[in-house]
């Protein structure tokens, strides 16, 4: 629209097989401009439509008519595309060992049904900055390893010359660091001879005839 600034769309995907479960949540999160949401009604359901589109957040019933709700994260944190896509368990089993599983399996935060409108918003905001800042960190992390790769590899020609094997720095200086750049670095020579060694160089093709 005109005027006003995008918004980052987030997708979250809601598994559950229940429908009034899932117009409660869909009402809620609905609201938000800033998210998209879909539905899966079982495991399958669900694992085939994070290979399809990955979401950001995925809300996962532990009920579920197929793979049970545990199954289907310990799926999702087994492979490396999606294994990074924060899981909220939003079930009615409410004992320690069901939520002790739920984080075993991979599981970010567990909520249990009847659950507060307010706290299920904040959690699922919660985990998409997370997840926003974790993604950032990565890519940044990636730029700046593809940088020090760049530097290592001097990609570029370094001056060194062909009598003395000095080596012509940034200042106009010949230093003797040959081995010590081919120790540390990947960089490939080229050649050229140094003020001091040019005369010699000439004596020696006169020499020669």
């Amino acid at each position: 629209m005109e005027g006003t600034s995008a918004v980052h769309q987030a997708k979250v995907l809601v598994v559950e097989d229940a429908p009034i479960n899932v117009d409660i949540v869909l009402g809620l999160l609905g609201q938000d401009p800033s998210l998209t949401l879909s539905v899966a009604r079982t495991g399958g359901e669900a694992l085939a439509a994070v290979r399809t589109s990955p979401p950001d957040l995925i809300l996962l019933d532990i009920g579920l008519p197929d793979l049970d709700g545990y199954t289907v994260c310990q799926s999702l944190k087994a492979d490396p595309q999606s294994q990074r896509i924060p899981v909220i368990f939003l079930t009615s089993r409410e004992e320690p060992e069901d939520v002790a599983r739920g984080f075993e399996a991979g599981g970010v935060d567990y909520i249990t049904k009847p659950f507060e409108p307010l706290e299920l918003k904040a959690r699922v905001d919660c985990h998409l900055a997370q997840k926003r800042w974790a993604d950032a960190e990565r890519a940044l992390i990636a730029k700046l390893e593809a940088a020090l790769a760049e530097v290592k590899t001097l990609s570029g020609l370094i001056p060194i010359c062909a009598w003395c094997k000095q080596v012509r720095d940034d200042q106009g200086f010949w230093q003797q660091v040959e081995r010590y750049m081919a120790d540390r670095t990947d960089a490939n020579f080229t050649h050229s001879v140094c003020p001091n060694c040019l005369p010699k160089l000439k004596a020696q093709f006169e020499e020669g005839g």
